[in-house]
């Protein structure tokens, strides 16, 4: 099969610029192999192992890039620094006048002819050997070796930032993103205007948890290249995680502007638009991200979302339907009882019952629209979820409850949390992705916890007679993630389709000024289904600090809001089957 170039090179950007160097040069050697003289992705390539240090290896693919595009200014800047750096100065006066012929400004030649002038630095030269061998050994995923070496080399070569650079997105590679930061500041002391280590600075403070720390090195990035489109989309990406939606979108258009074609900036810039009620505006952002790659799932389900949203519910039917991953299923069906097309939907959720009987969203639909329409649920998962409620304790694990709570609000500061993330229920709240379990001691050891407690549930529901029990997973993986509320804080009511088992520890509560509030709700109603019948089964459990609830993952659950200034915290995590 034939490969898509567009699309391969769109993905080889977005791996480039979020720090994936390996796989960034996968893809663009794909696209040489069917296109040796594409462009764009013999400049990405070579600029890529300019990053590394490899001045000499970068040159092939630069003079390809304008062997097929000799028009382009930024090619022939890119060319003439790399020979700059090697002390080529004969060759640079070849080029230029060559670049003269070709159309470059005289603007830009005598620009860069200043630069050129300047009186370079004296530095001890990094032997060629020594950094492909570290490039080598960082690409081959030896780590630890390429981390010696690059220690090595960087004590030996103390004014280069290329090696810091380097050693930087190696202890990335092995976790040590402190160690990571450190490096890319030396990068950017020796070197001040080095915008790779700029922006590699950015991504590893955000893994840190320090957004607005990244924030500032991504707006210096863009001081330093207004037109790079990486880091305007990593700089639009950070000020969308601190909810700054109005900047975010402006950033993200200046990378569009920049690079058209970028799926990713345009999908991005739809959720900053729908988490301002701009709903049709993100739809067409969305679908431009899908032009530029059709088989863009998320762009698709996304559409399919933000269509629902406006009532459009045929439209995102047949997006839903396009998309065909297991959360598109139950959100067809959504649409087809909304449009109260009961009978195929009926139709649909026996074809779907035939194919698996563990689909979480179809069984949370199932159980809901088989009570509203007085129909026995036909879908065997979990037939009366709120039955496998259950509610344990903490200290049944720990002496002193108060102390490993505070130990693990500690700890969880130390990773990112993005307010109101476009793609989560939460609201007026901060949450994290799904690695609080290995924030720090502490967490892990809540993690123990949590997996005894899951053994002991099981054995409790062992009798029961319904595919969540008789099926139990063999192998699971326990995903968890901190969410911290304030003042009227609440999570729209949602479950967990791709889970099997979720569950709440709560670290910090509400003491309610009015009934229920900062309660959790427990119903088989959700997504805002139209109700016909009010009497569905449904459930409020106040939760205290130190409390471990379990339920099916197919149950809906909400958080009530609460009007008490403070904070409510808790960990919520599911068991994810292992693929068989």
């Amino acid at each position: 099969m034939s490969l898509n170039i567009k699309q391969t090179l769109q993905k080889g950007v977005t791996a480039h610029k979020a720090g994936k160097f390996q796989e960034a040069e996968h893809l663009y050697r794909a696209i040489l192999a069917e296109q040796p003289s594409h462009p764009d992705a013999n400049y990405n390539l070579g600029s890529l192992i300019v990053s590394f240090g490899m001045l000499e290896k970068s040159l092939p693919f630069f003079k390809k890039a304008l062997e097929s595009n000799p028009k382009n200014g930024q090619f022939w800047l890119s060319y003439l620094k790399v020979l700059h750096r090697l002390g080529r100065q004969d060759t640079i006066e070849t080029v230029l006048s060559t670049a003269r012929q070709a159309g470059m400004r005289e603007e830009d030649i005598i620009n860069l002819r200043k630069k050129l002038a300047q009186k370079q630095q004296k530095e001890r030269p990094l032997t060629r050997k020594s950094i492909q061998e570290l490039y080598r050994l960082y690409n081959a995923g030896q780590i630890d070796e390429a981390l010696v070496l690059g220690e090595r080399l960087s004590n030996r070569f103390t004014d280069d930032p290329n090696v810091f650079n380097i050693l930087g997105a190696i202890n990335i590679s092995s976790g040590n993103i402190e160690d990571a930061v450190a490096n890319y500041k030396k990068a950017i002391n020796i070197k001040s205007d080095f915008l790779e280590a700029h922006n590699n600075l950015g991504l590893s403070l955000k893994k840190l948890a320090r957004t607005e720390a990244a924030l500032t090195i991504f707006k210096k990035a863009v001081m330093i290249d207004p037109k790079s489109e990486v880091v305007h989309y990593n700089l639009a990406n950070t000020l969308q995680e601190l909810g700054q939606h109005e900047q975010a979108i402006v950033s993200f258009n200046r990378a569009i502007k920049l690079n058209p074609e970028s799926a990713a900036s345009h999908n991005n810039l739809a959720n900053s638009l729908r988490a301002l009620s701009r709903t049709e505006e993100a739809i067409t952002s969305y679908k431009n991200a899908l032009k530029s790659q059709p088989d863009f799932t998320e762009a698709r389900i996304n559409i399919g979302n933000s269509l629902e949203e406006l009532g459009n519910y045929t439209e995102a039917f047949a997006y839903y339907d396009s998309a065909d991953t297991p959360i598109t299923k139950y959100k067809a069906l959504q649409c087809l009882y909304r449009q109260k097309h009961y009978s195929e939907f009926t139709e649909r959720l026996l074809k779907l019952t035939k194919i698996s009987d563990k689909d979480i969203g179809v069984a949370a639909v199932s159980a809901y629209v088989s009570h509203q329409l007085g129909h026995e649920d036909p879908y065997p998962f979990c037939r009366n979820p709120l039955d496998f409620f259950s509610v344990t304790r903490l200290s049944k694990h720990c002496g002193d409850v108060d102390l490993f709570i505070d130990g693990i609000l500690k700890e969880a500061k130390n990773i990112p949390l993005v307010w109101e993330p476009s793609d989560k229920t939460t609201k007026l709240g901060f949450q994290s992705d799904q690695t609080i379990f290995s924030a720090g001691d502490n967490c892990v050891e809540l993690a123990r916890m949590i997996g005894n407690e899951i053994k002991s549930y099981h054995s409790k529901y062992n009798s029961e007679k319904c595919t969540f029990i008789n099926s139990w997973p063999r192998h699971y993986n326990l995903k968890g993630w901190f969410v911290r509320l304030e003042k009227k804080g609440h999570q729209r009511s949602h479950m967990h389709p791709s889970g099997w088992l979720s569950g709440v520890v709560y670290l910090k509560t509400v003491d309610p000024m009015n009934a229920n509030e900062g309660a959790l709700e427990l119903s088989i109603h959700g997504d805002d289904l139209p109700i016909l019948n009010e009497n569905y089964p449904r459930r409020i459990y106040q939760p205290k600090k130190g409390d471990i609830i379990l339920f099916p993952s197919s149950l809906f659950h909400r958080t009530i809001p609460f009007n008490s200034d403070v904070e409510r915290c808790v960990i919520a995590f599911d068991l994810v089957p292992e693929p068989i």
